[in-house]
């Protein structure tokens, strides 16, 4: 990837992102998990095109600041810009951003693997 790449995508807060919901704490706004997710889906969308056929990356790393909140029903866009890719191994940072302030930012890793042999080391296949 000789250029830099940035993706966006805009996630819907819903019930079930509430830290509320998944256990990561006992307040209705946007849990830290949720929002990680929403960022591994933004950044492997953004790699898939990088990537030969039979191959995915998967997450390694991630250094995630949650600066402020983001309530049920919120639209929260997520943008992630790959810093660095050498084909085996990319660098990305993100940012979260969520009724005009920053809900996150940090930065993500991720790694390229055979698809099949990544399953079969997982005992999925």
């Amino acid at each position: 990837m000789a250029e830099l790449v940035e993706c966006s995508d805009d996630f819907r807060v819903e019930r079930a992102h509430l830290a509320v919901s998944v256990g990561s704490g006992d307040v209705e706004v946007l849990s830290t998990p949720s929002l990680l997710a929403f960022v591994e889906s933004v950044a492997s969308r953004c790699l898939s095109g990088a990537v030969s056929p039979g191959y995915t990356t998967v997450g390694t790393y991630v250094e995630l600041r949650h600066k402020a909140p983001a309530p049920q029903g919120a639209t929260v866009r997520v943008t992630v810009r790959v810093e660095n890719f050498d084909g085996k191994r990319a660098r990305l940072s993100f940012r979260a951003e969520c009724c005009g302030r920053l809900v996150g930012d940090g930065v993500h890793e991720r790694v390229v693997v055979n698809k099949d042999d990544f399953l079969r080391r997982a005992g999925v296949r």
